[in-house]
């Protein structure tokens, strides 16, 4: 991933490229592949960016330093190869929490952010009776909304 400082759009300037994967590790234990979907939020006066791995099915999040820099706090495995795709993520700061798709198990995987250093799922919600594929997640004020691939 790269950070951009684009508070300046015509000058924008790279912050950091974050990779850190393990090249020589077999990749079901690599590190966190083929960043999907990403959100920035703010919670209690901090800024942070929760990123899902389609490939490693991992969640990770990341604490933003007020000059852009990423410090990574937890990486949440979601599943696993041929048994989880985490793909598109959103946050709801109504219960600090942040929701992110499981393409493989047509689930929604339910993160409690309250702490994020010790950041953990909670929940799923399972949408398999209705969907063949989960697209996208919004969530806002309660409400949750799922673009879905119908089954038939």
């Amino acid at each position: 991933m790269f950070v951009y400082d684009i508070s300046t759009p015509a000058a924008s300037t790279m912050v950091e490229y974050i990779n850190d994967v393990d090249y020589s590790a077999l990749p079901t234990v690599a590190g966190d592949l083929a960043p999907e979907g990403m959100v920035a939020f703010e919670q209690d006066a901090k800024h942070y960016l929760a990123v899902a791995n389609e490939l490693s099915s991992t969640l990770a999040l990341y604490e933003l330093a007020t000059d852009g820099r990423a410090t990574k706090l937890i990486s949440i495995n979601l599943g696993g190869f041929g048994t989880g795709a985490a793909e598109i993520v959103d946050y709801s700061a109504q219960d600090k929490k942040l929701f992110v798709t499981n393409a493989e198990t047509q689930k929604v995987d339910v993160i409690d952010v309250s702490n994020p250093e010790e950041a953990s799922r909670t929940s799923s919600i399972d949408f398999s009776a209705y969907a063949d594929d989960l697209q996208s997640v919004s969530v806002k004020d309660g409400v949750l909304a799922i673009a879905v691939k119908r089954k038939g």
